[in-house]
């Protein structure tokens, strides 16, 4: 997980090497750098509108989910929480965040959904029965052809 520091205006102040590795920048280009650099228009709203309210409420946000453009132009998802850094004046000083790249997650996902989607429409519009059964011998599953062969209007 990433780890950063940003002050008040989103200028990065602190972070670990998980953080420079998930962005792709080097430590001396990051350092400093706004977040507008690698976010775009809609992204950077977001993220300005919940640095916002933390500064106002003073309650971390868990959780966010945004897209980040890495400096070698691959877009991340990332899911982000972020609390506000106080001085010892109880002063809001800047922003700390937690960072967890879910990219690879999120691809996997969707590979699998389409993977489903291809599944489910191969087997609701087979024309052969297809059907699934407990080791019993009990039908659990069937798709229309194999209702239609065994009698019934729907899979039911």
């Amino acid at each position: 997980e990433g780890y950063h520091e940003v002050d008040i205006k989103g200028n990065f102040t602190f972070f670990n090497e998980s953080m420079r590795e998930i962005l792709g920048y080097e430590r001396e280009e990051l350092l400093g750098m706004s977040n507008r650099q690698y976010l775009d228009e809609e992204n950077a709203s977001k993220v300005y509108q919940v640095h916002n309210r933390i500064y106002r409420t003073g309650e971390p946000v868990k959780n966010l989910e945004w897209q980040i453009v890495r400096k070698d132009g691959d877009g991340r998802d990332l899911e982000v929480s972020i609390s506000l850094i106080r001085d010892g004046e109880s002063q809001p000083t800047g922003f700390r965040g937690v960072v967890r790249d879910t990219t690879d997650r999120k691809r996997a996902e969707e590979a699998l959904r389409q993977a489903e989607e291809r599944y489910r429409s191969i087997f609701d519009n087979a024309q052969e029965g297809i059907f699934r059964t407990t080791p019993e011998g009990k039908l659990i599953l069937a798709n229309a052809a194999m209702s239609k062969m065994i009698g019934y209007k729907t899979a039911e």
